[in-house]
């Protein structure tokens, strides 16, 4: 696996990514590649779902390295009565506004898969789903590939209708070098005894 020099990891992970307990640790980054590992750590408030339903920018795989995830594929109707708030999405990141309110939207559920250690899933750039995850110790390493949709064009974020646009607040903080060096390590930790496994 590729990975970067350890500064150049801790420069581009965040705690509390996207949502309250989830850590992005990005192992490599590239315009064709980046390689990314997500932590979360669940709280008395965590929420069923870890983020909104959403679409992406780019095509990735998810590779389960411990513990369970729960994938939910939705599909945006265009009849029927709404259930959601369609925001646009610019995240801040990239010098973006962040969520604005686009329509109202009607999403139908059109699968609900589990995952365990060792499985995986591919998800196109356009298809909306959001993950579930009930255990701590779940680490989930994804594969992102170059960018399908480009860069000044919105990405799709819902939430139930009704709501208010999601809060970002309290969200984004940088990753120390310390931090950045304990979750690599997890991640070495949890794949070595496959290694040791393989070898045997």
């Amino acid at each position: 696996m590729i990975i970067d020099p350890l500064d150049t990891i801790a420069a581009n992970s965040f705690r509390n990514f996207h949502a309250k307990g989830l850590d992005y640790l990005c192992l490599h980054r590239s315009p064709e590649l980046t390689i990314k590992a997500y932590f979360y750590e669940l709280g008395q408030d965590s929420a069923p779902e870890v983020v909104c339903p959403h679409d992406h920018r780019y095509p990735f795989s998810t590779h389960v390295l411990a513990g369970r995830s729960g994938h939910i594929r939705y599909r945006d109707e265009a009849v029927g009565e709404p259930t959601h708030e369609r925001f646009d999405w610019r995240t801040p990141l990239n010098g973006g506004a962040g969520f604005e309110w686009s329509a109202e939207a009607r999403l139908d559920v059109r699968s609900h898969e589990q995952f365990a250690q060792g499985q995986s899933y591919w998800c196109d750039h356009d298809e909306i789903h959001t993950i579930t995850i009930n255990r701590s110790d779940t680490v989930l390493l994804l594969y992102q590939h170059a960018d399908t949709l480009p860069i000044d064009l919105a990405t799709s974020t819902y939430a139930p209708l009704g709501s208010p646009a999601p809060s970002t607040a309290g969200l984004y903080d940088r990753m120390t070098l310390a931090d950045a060096e304990k979750r690599l390590r997890m991640i070495i930790d949890t794949l070595n005894p496959r290694y040791r496994s393989a070898t045997a």
